[in-house]
């Protein structure tokens, strides 16, 4: 673990090391471990995940608790957020019934999201259509178009 470590911490003189860790509270101890020598030694920039709820190992809750990391809580995205997540994600305007669903239904949690919409997607349920009347989106999504997309059947 410790030549790990110093592997890391020897790399600094390159440039910056970046790891992310998605999932952390799914780390064994002697992982998590490692994660918190890496943040308390500098001898990595890191980037921590944990699902809200999930219980973690005391390293990885450490890592906020002796401030190596600064923490930062994910609130569930707004109605207007949602829809132009989706829009990013699909590449075009999507109708505004469509998102207002996807919305209620993922509760604005953006994993549950991605996972909707990509199964929506994969599934043929949700599709692009031409003239289908998508509405005004806001001003950070608007695209101009023909086409939008829409969602006939969740929720």
């Amino acid at each position: 673990m410790r030549r790990l470590i110093n592997t890391f911490v020897a790399q600094q003189h390159r440039g910056r090391v970046l790891i992310g860790v998605d999932d952390a509270h799914l780390l064994d101890g002697l992982s998590a471990h490692v994660v918190h020598q890496l943040a308390s030694t500098r001898g990595a920039r890191l980037v921590v995940t944990v699902r809200t709820g999930a219980d973690e190992p005391d390293a990885v809750t450490a890592l906020w608790k002796d401030e190596l990391l600064t923490r930062l809580d994910l609130e569930p995205l707004s109605a207007a957020a949602t829809r132009c997540l989706i829009e990013t994600s699909v590449g075009g305007p999507v109708d505004a019934r469509s998102a207002e669903r996807f919305w209620k239904l993922t509760g604005g949690n953006a994993l549950f999201l991605r996972q909707l919409v990509a199964d929506q997607i994969a599934a043929g349920r949700m599709r692009q259509v031409a003239g289908c009347g998508c509405g005004t989106t806001t001003s950070q999504c608007r695209r101009a178009s023909a086409t939008c997309w829409v969602d006939g059947c969740v929720g």
